[in-house]
């Protein structure tokens, strides 16, 4: 087909999942550029309602409803919330269906793409946000949202929502290891995640502890100092007792073996489904979100109700800022427990 550069930019349209195939077709069937142009025009509804069907997800979609709900929620205008909330489900559904089935960008690791990724889906949602202020601004102004609570939701919801899409999606990669990590003894190793845990920990209790609020008598204050702590072991003791790991105690003639044995008895495992605990095991790590969430929420509130104005700016960047480190951290600590146990377990089957 003869000038078909005047609408090869069509094929970008398509979801990547499906890019290759039905390009391929749709040139093949087309005898012209216009012909062209209009089937793959009609072809975008079909599938992208295929795509963003099959990358559901369901966590994330609570999530990011939960949310924008919080962030646009102080508004009084009650159309003008519900508007931005369906428009910004929506862009991100659509986003998630451009890219299900994507393959890693070139030259980046798979880490560097799923933050690319995230950074998208932040994007989709504040044009989102912008065209649906803009529909109201045009069709019903009274919708429209005060521009003061557009921006101070905008502002918090879309990083808010690039992290939440990248907790829910990134997965660190087990082959990208240190150079010289096969040479680090397995006892070191533990050593290490084990700090590293009682790090993370340290974090976690003091971002719920310190985000006390001044409201009387509000039952989340109250648990503050207890929560983290009983959330945190329970995680790891799930694990442990699905697996029958009990407490081994060492002696001097403690075999390397038994030695091994009990570093992995002190260490979380990822449980399997069907094994017992699991579900409780999942719903501990969920608490765990739910904590930082709450923290952030009670953190964060007086400004967006102050509509971004007063001294409260300054700790709503600070505590955005902490829990987007300990959320994404958190990832990895808890990977890097189950890649050392996975070495003690394999380590332990060798001998």
């Amino acid at each position: 087909m003869k000038n078909t550069r005047f609408v090869s930019g069509l094929e970008y349209l398509l979801p990547h999942g499906v890019r290759q195939a039905q390009w391929a077709g749709l040139k093949k069937r087309a005898r012209t550029p216009l012909r062209l142009a209009i089937e793959t025009l009609a072809l975008l509804p079909a599938e992208y309602r295929k795509q963003v069907v099959a990358g559901f997800n369901l966590y994330s979609t609570i999530g990011s409803v939960a949310l924008t709900v919080f962030c646009f929620g102080t508004s009084s205008l009650s159309a003008g919330k519900a508007m931005v909330w369906i428009a910004v489900i929506g862009g991100l559904q659509v986003y998630d269906g451009y890219r299900y089935g994507a393959r890693r960008r070139k030259g980046l690791s798979q880490t560097a793409d799923d933050f690319l990724t995230a950074g998208g889906q932040g994007c989709m949602a504040l044009v989102s946000v912008l065209a649906a202020q803009a529909l109201m601004l045009k069709a019903e102004p009274s919708w429209a949202l005060p521009e003061a609570d557009l921006w101070c939701g905008a502002a918090l919801c879309i990083p808010l929502l690039s992290v939440l899409r990248l907790v829910v999606m990134h997965r660190p990669e087990p082959d990208r290891q240190p150079a010289d990590s096969a040479k680090i003894p397995l006892p070191v190793l533990y050593k290490r995640v084990r700090r590293l845990t009682a790090m993370w920990w340290l974090t976690f209790y003091f971002l719920v502890a310190v985000n006390v609020t001044d409201i009387p008598h509000y039952w989340p204050d109250f648990l503050r100092g207890f929560c983290p702590l009983a959330t945190f072991t329970l995680w790891q003791a799930s694990a442990k007792i699905a697996l029958m790991r009990g407490p081994i105690i060492l002696t001097l003639f403690t075999s390397e073996k038994v030695q091994l044995e009990r570093m992995l008895a002190n260490l979380a495992r990822e449980l399997s489904k069907g094994e017992p605990l699991r579900l409780f095991h999942i719903a501990m790590e969920g608490l765990i979100y739910l904590q930082i969430a709450l923290s952030m929420a009670d953190a964060v509130l007086p400004w967006l109700s102050d509509h971004g104005h007063g001294a409260t700016l300054f700790r709503t960047v600070g505590v955005v800022i902490t829990t987007s480190i300990s959320v994404l951290s958190w990832i990895y600590v808890k990977h890097a427990i189950y890649a050392v146990g996975d070495k003690l377990q394999a380590e332990l089957e060798a001998i």
